[in-house]
């Protein structure tokens, strides 16, 4: 898919926003500067722990075969990634988001052997709204913070 200007400016702005959040909880927060690893944002406690945030947006208004695709994570990057899928709706509902842990995201995406990639589509994502609420807004906030704070 061509990457066009309002493309780039979507997802610019989803990343700042996240990270505004981030900064008003007290966290760290550090921007790669090129992204080659599939990581957007780099959080740190005041502990110095870290967490790798990948941050993914779609715009679904009317269009359930949308995804989010992110690469696979292995090792010891798994423990410290997470996902931050964020669904652009239209004017009349807040956009929403979820920030989830790298193995819970990959439980519940289907991997793409022939992308490499893990898959969610926004109908899938939507079917699992149950599982995934305590991850939405600041609730996913509040578990990336306890994921920093702990020892």
């Amino acid at each position: 898919m061509k990457l066009t200007e309002s493309r780039l400016k979507k997802g610019k702005s989803v990343e700042h926003g996240l990270i505004s959040e981030l900064l008003k909880r007290g966290l760290d927060v550090y921007l790669p500067v090129v992204d080659t690893q599939g990581i957007d944002i780099l959080v740190r406690s005041r502990s110095g722990k870290t967490a790798e945030v990948q941050v993914k947006s779609r715009v679904h208004i009317g269009k359930p075969g949308r995804y989010f695709a992110v690469g696979e994570v292995k090792g010891s990057q798994a423990g410290s990634f997470f996902v931050c899928l964020h669904m652009i709706t239209d004017d009349l509902k807040p956009d929403r988001y979820w920030i989830i842990p790298w193995d819970d995201y990959s439980r519940i995406a289907q991997f793409n052997k022939g992308t490499n990639k893990y898959r969610l589509t926004i109908g899938r994502l939507l079917k699992n709204e149950k599982k995934l609420a305590k991850f939405e807004t600041i609730k996913g906030i509040r578990k990336l913070h306890k994921y920093l704070e702990k020892k």
